[in-house]
């Protein structure tokens, strides 16, 4: 099976297109359909999306978000395509970025827990409570269908390091209340 991730992008956005890219995989490529309104925009494309073989850039001089994904759906073969806009990009870093340091100064008030400074998409603290652990609180949470990370597996963490990651601030919120109740 394979899947093309279809990236629309206009004029400046071309150049948060490679912050989508992971690393090649097999039976998975990129079709980026870049509109721009002037030709000086083409010189904007990063040179790292045309070196690479998994990346199929297609130019469309003119604007219109469904003319962009129409041309992007015209050109993709896959058997399954997902589509990953760059204004979409920019709007889930911004998201992100607010709500972690909203929730990070949520946790850093609760003293039953060490919280673990982050630049990415989740947080990782540890509980400081003798009777509460990891499992413990997954278990609570997954009850209230909420979800932690018990992090006991990981290398160098224990039964007491939990994570989870940052989402819409009412359902960081939910989480949040239901997380005070077993660690208060």
């Amino acid at each position: 099976m394979t899947l093309e991730v279809l990236i629309c992008s206009l004029n400046k956005g071309i150049v948060r297109v490679q912050e989508v890219l992971l690393p090649p995989c097999e039976n998975v490529r990129y079709i980026v359909s870049y509109q721009y309104t002037d030709e000086r925009y083409l010189d904007l494309i990063p040179e790292k999306l045309t070196q690479r073989s998994d990346v199929q850039i297609f130019r469309y001089n003119g604007q219109g978000l469904s003319a962009n994904r129409n041309l992007a759906i015209e050109k993709a073969t896959a058997d399954l395509i997902m589509f990953a806009d760059d204004d979409y990009i920019r709007a889930t870093r911004e998201l992100i970025s607010r709500e972690r340091d909203r929730v990070i100064d949520v946790l850093s008030r609760i003293d039953t827990i060490k919280v673990y400074p982050t630049e990415a998409n989740f947080v990782l603290y540890r509980i400081l409570r003798e009777d509460v652990d990891a499992q413990q609180l997954f278990e609570y949470c997954i009850r209230r269908h909420m979800m932690v990370r018990n992090c006991a597996s990981f290398p160098f963490l224990d039964d007491r390091y939990v994570r989870f990651c940052f989402m819409e601030p009412e359902q960081n919120d939910a989480l949040l209340d239901t997380m005070k109740e077993i660690l208060l």
